[in-house]
């Protein structure tokens, strides 16, 4: 049995049991002094019967001393170890090899664990891309989902389109003008309302950018929707990019947005807006990537800033 010491919040296997504890499972940092443990590794190596440690006589000894961070790790490392998988645990992120790989090549990819109760905030999502993210729910169970960053695109580059005069009511904007009906449509713009159209806000506020339509002076449309900066700053990005924006209602987001004209072609993404400055509760994020893997798109959180970041989410298989 390998005896270790707490140092701090690692944990010291002397030599020669540390060269043993590493060479047989892969775990710690090498040293002159021994093999340095994290709290993390020193809790699965006691867990599993392969470490006994001075001072803490169980592993939620160990974990007790990490902040709230410590437990989640450890569930996402062990979780990772219980696939055979090999991992190294490196500050705040495990970097991890293949089922009998050593850690003379570079790891296949890095984990980033985080807690269903706690909200990702946005301006975390930047740090993460490339990563798996580990979510550890209430009961210990973890689910796997990779972080990309990847923008809507589509072939409906932004044109000329024809002015027309809107007339605002309480929550939308209804056009009488039959000739531009059609070339709106064609943006995907509006719901056809006899020879008219019914029109949202953020369409409107995108008209409005366009000079394709024309408000009564001094309208403010913000005045009437608390968050249509947000969202018209999210559908302007999608629409630049040449892709298409209608409400994501039916599915629970922000848009859905398609690569050709809706009347022709299925949504490919889901949209979910979020400010810089903002959060986002992990099981409205589960909810979003169960759902739009169920209906064959792909999620997207799209973060506003001075410009405006898309994030796809996918469900992972480690």
């Amino acid at each position: 049995m390998n005896t270790a010491r707490l140092d701090g919040n690692t944990v010291l296997v002397p030599e020669p049991l540390g060269s043993r504890l590493h060479s047989r499972h892969l775990v710690g940092d090498p040293g002159p002094k021994g093999l340095r443990l994290s709290l993390v590794e020193a809790a699965w190596c006691l867990l599993g019967g392969r470490l006994t440690v001075e001072g803490a006589a169980k592993a939620g000894d160990l974990l007790r001393r990490g902040d709230g961070q410590t437990e989640v790790d450890y569930l996402a490392y062990a979780d990772l170890r219980e696939r055979g998988l090999v991992v190294r645990h490196a500050g705040a992120s495990f970097a991890v090899w293949p089922r009998g790989s050593g850690l003379d090549a570079a790891p296949a990819y890095t984990v980033r664990a985080f807690s269903e109760r706690t909200p990702i905030a946005a301006s975390e999502l930047a740090r993460c891309i490339g990563s798996i993210l580990a979510l550890v729910d209430d009961d210990g169970a973890v689910t796997h989902y990779k972080l990309e960053e990847s923008a809507p695109e589509g072939a409906r580059a932004v044109g000329a389109l024809p002015a027309a005069e809107g007339v605002l009511l309480r929550d939308r904007v209804l056009v009488e003008d039959p000739a531009v009906r059609e070339a709106w449509a064609a943006e995907g713009i509006g719901v056809p309302h006899g020879a008219g159209l019914v029109v949202s806000l953020v369409e409107a506020e995108h008209l409005l950018h366009r000079k394709a339509l024309t408000l009564p002076k001094g309208t403010k449309l913000s005045e009437r929707q608390a968050d249509l900066l947000l969202l018209a700053a999210v559908h302007e990005a999608v629409r630049s990019r040449g892709a298409l924006c209608k409400s994501g209602f039916k599915f629970g987001t922000h848009f859905r947005a398609y690569r050709e004209n809706p009347d022709d072609a299925h949504a490919e993404w889901l949209v979910q807006a979020v400010p810089a400055d903002g959060q986002m509760p992990w099981s409205d994020l589960s909810r979003a990537i169960r759902l739009a893997h169920g209906v064959r798109k792909t999620f997207l959180l799209a973060v506003a800033g001075p410009t405006v970041r898309f994030f796809a989410f996918s469900w992972f298989r480690p």
